[in-house]
């Protein structure tokens, strides 16, 4: 993927434009500096951007200082493009299946990615290899490289974008956990350790309470479902990505209106965002897409997969991951006035994570015959269950995404001329992307009410 930016609002992404959102939050903080915390992370100090005052002020300081962070990123970015290509191209088709009583499917590969590095760490022999195989990585001393990068390059609190990446183990007290493995966690992905009693409610509590401010309070419903600690549990490790951006070019809520959208299961009413604007149409043989950029990093690219083509069909053929690669020919692209017609969506979708991965060939984690010895000399440690929950919305304003993976261990220029009409009636696919255009969050609507 290039440097330009792109936003697979495939499910949620990585950096844009947006309303400032707390790095971590008051709360958070709380949590870190608890009796429960073990390892804690230093995370990365950002230059904030020049607001309008400083900026007619004359604060150039300020100016630079934003101006080289933004550079600083770019410079991250360019150090893992092309590893996570594999693992994109063997896994969406599967992250994007809808779930059982769902039509739509909305994910965040990027934090399956992060919760799956983190196990690799803990993991030695075969069930190490699954996951390196997987991900499509030769050892971890490569994910550690990948993983310091897309924390420099994405992680984004500078009052102008907020993209906030988390990752945290919480650990039975009963049980020895090795201290250098806990140590390259915290360093090279941000992960905070916490040790508690797994039969002590306030453990629960304390960890759902990370999850959901972590996630912006955008998966609170999702994460109150999840169960409690059991005393038969050795550890939770739990990956989080959060997502709040502005359009660079907002739509008037007076625009917004009820129209009809084409959906799967036969029409519905719903309403439709309207706005006209300067942009670049792309084609393909089977879909077209336009990008709708956010205010300083990222985009949402929309694909509207041509009549009788389904959303799906574009991630199992490959199409809309070579799109997003900028797999494209110059000479399928215009740049016009495009009167876009798009729906207001809320999707939401929670997965069985497990399921997921073993289809994918992840499988001796979750058995008997799993080697977690590189997390603790405890004998019989497996992953006994992993979730995955996403949510991405889209109104005037902008975009809000967010999502959380937990595995639990278990013991036993000029305005153009010409202009086109993007109606997105009918089942689409959306990706949100960061400052490099890696996707964040994926997804497909394939019917609205």
């Amino acid at each position: 993927m290039k440097e330009t930016l792109i936003a697979w609002i495939l499910s949620l992404v990585m950096a844009a434009g947006g309303a400032a959102g707390a790095a971590p939050g008051s709360g958070t903080m709380e949590i870190f500096s608890s009796s429960y915390a073990v390892e804690t992370p230093a995370f990365p100090e950002m230059a904030q951007y020049p607001d309008d005052e400083a900026m007619f002020s004359g604060s150039e300081n300020t100016w630079e200082a934003w101006s080289e962070q933004q550079e600083a990123r770019r410079k991250a970015a360019d150090r893992y493009q092309g590893k996570l290509d594999d693992y994109l191209k063997t896994a969406l088709p599967a992250l994007l299946t809808p779930q059982k009583g769902s039509d739509n499917a909305v994910c965040s590969p990027v934090n399956v990615w992060f919760a799956l590095a983190m196990a690799a760490e803990t993991a030695n022999g075969d069930t190490r290899k699954e996951i390196l195989d997987l991900l499509g990585s030769p050892s971890v001393e490569d994910l550690r490289e990948t993983a310091v990068s897309m924390w420099k390059a994405n992680y984004c609190d500078d009052g102008a974008t907020t993209l906030r990446l988390g990752a945290s183990l919480w650990m039975n007290q009963d049980i020895a956990f090795k201290e250098k493995t806990l140590q390259t966690l915290a360093k090279d992905y941000y992960a905070a350790s916490f040790r508690g009693d797994m039969t002590d409610p306030e453990f629960s509590k304390a960890f759902k309470q990370w999850l959901d401010e972590m996630t912006g309070g955008l998966l609170k419903g999702n994460i109150d479902q999840l169960d409690d600690f059991n005393p038969d549990d050795v550890m939770a490790l739990a990956t989080t990505v959060y997502f709040s951006g502005k359009w660079a070019a907002e739509f008037n809520e007076n625009n917004t209106y009820k129209e009809t959208f084409h959906g799967v299961k036969g029409d519905t009413q719903v309403d439709f965002l309207h706005r006209s604007s300067e942009g670049v149409y792309y084609w393909e043989d089977n879909f077209g897409a336009v990008e709708m950029p956010f205010t300083k990093d990222g985009s949402m690219w929309i694909l509207l997969p041509d009549e009788g083509v389904t959303p799906k069909q574009l991630i199992d053929s490959g199409d809309a991951l070579a799109f997003l690669n900028r797999n494209w020919d110059e000479k399928q692209r215009k740049h016009l006035v495009i009167d876009i017609a798009i729906p207001k969506f809320d999707v939401t979708a929670s997965q069985d994570l497990k399921e997921t991965l073993m289809s994918l060939g992840v499988t001796r984690m979750f058995t008997g015959a799993a080697d977690f010895s590189n997390l603790t000399d405890e004998d019989g440690v497996y992953v006994s269950s992993a979730t995955h929950d996403a949510r991405v919305k889209i109104d005037e304003k902008g975009c809000e995404a967010a999502a959380f993976t937990v595995m639990m261990f278990t013991k036993s220029a000029m305005p153009p001329d010409e202009r086109m009409e993007f109606r997105v009636d009918r089942p689409f696919l959306f990706v949100v992307t960061g400052i490099d255009g890696l996707p964040m969050f994926i997804g497909t609507v394939n019917a609205l009410k």
